[in-house]
């Protein structure tokens, strides 16, 4: 990621804070994560209030037998703590609730 053009990151980064908020367009989680978004966030899948509900519901059951069972769905959910770790555009909640904190406070932050 360090290594692309401005442009290209800008590119990447749109979708990929695009697509945490979208589990439809997160291919891997979605495919991989099927049976347990049904049946532990269906209340959240329902809803649909606030985009990125699945994934946090998602990551609050990732302990659980069922998605422990699930190696795949365990690997991708904690794929995506890892993206947004790496940048906090990535977590579309985080950026929209703390970004005046960070470019005040972390003016170097990626």
């Amino acid at each position: 990621f360090k290594k692309l053009s401005t442009k290209c990151k800008d590119v990447v980064t749109n979708f990929t804070e695009t697509q945490s908020g979208h589990i439809e367009l997160n291919t891997i989680v979605n495919v991989n994560c099927r049976v347990p978004i049904e049946k532990l966030c269906s209340s959240e899948l329902n809803a649909k209030k606030d985009e990125d509900d699945i994934l946090d519901c998602l990551i609050r059951h990732k302990n659980d037998a069922e998605i422990k069972a699930n190696i795949k769905c365990r690997a991708a959910i904690e794929h995506e703590q890892l993206i947004a770790l790496k940048n906090y555009r990535f977590t579309r909640k985080f950026k929209n609730a703390c970004k005046s904190y960070v470019v005040r406070f972390c003016p170097k932050a990626q």
